[in-house]
């Protein structure tokens, strides 16, 4: 496109009309028809309407309007403040899965703790069974009877 883009505002009753054109002009004057031929004058402009040229800024997406610095200040300490509640947030998770954590190893602990004491009663009741075996045999030694392939000390 060549040329100086303007915009032309159109105010009438009711409605604003805006334009935007790709060339160079002055002041243009425009003149609407009525919008409805049945007796209803809905939304019709006055018989002519003047259209000011007037340069149109408009904001890129990624540019904010600039802050005062009272209001910066402000910002910040909002933006602060919500960090600090995402970490009070995150710090309360994590102990409070530190506590479940340390809670699963003491229930583990304790069911651990039992099954060792019945470990313990088993291997106790296995040793006396091992001595009450060995008094049989070394009886049944003593009384006359040979064993030609069992070894039998005389040290238990």
């Amino acid at each position: 496109m060549s040329g100086s883009s303007s915009l032309h505002t159109l105010d009438g009753p009711g409605a604003t009309y805006t334009t935007l054109e790709s060339h160079g002009s002055g002041n243009q004057q425009i003149t609407f028809p009525p919008l409805s031929s049945s007796g209803y004058n809905i939304l019709s402009p006055p018989d002519s309407v003047v259209v000011k040229d007037e340069p149109q800024t408009v904001p890129s997406l990624g540019s904010t309007p600039p802050l005062s610095p009272i209001n910066m200040e402000c910002q910040e300490k909002i933006k602060l403040e919500r960090k600090r509640q995402r970490n009070r947030i995150a710090a309360s998770k994590c102990r409070r899965r530190k506590l479940e954590r340390i809670s699963r190893l003491e229930d583990k602990v304790k069911l651990l703790k039992g099954e060792n004491t019945e470990l313990g009663g088993v291997v106790h009741k296995l040793k006396e069974q091992v001595c009450r075996l060995k008094e049989q045999v070394m009886d049944h030694v003593h009384s006359g009877c040979e064993m030609p392939h069992i070894m039998v000390s005389s040290h238990f």
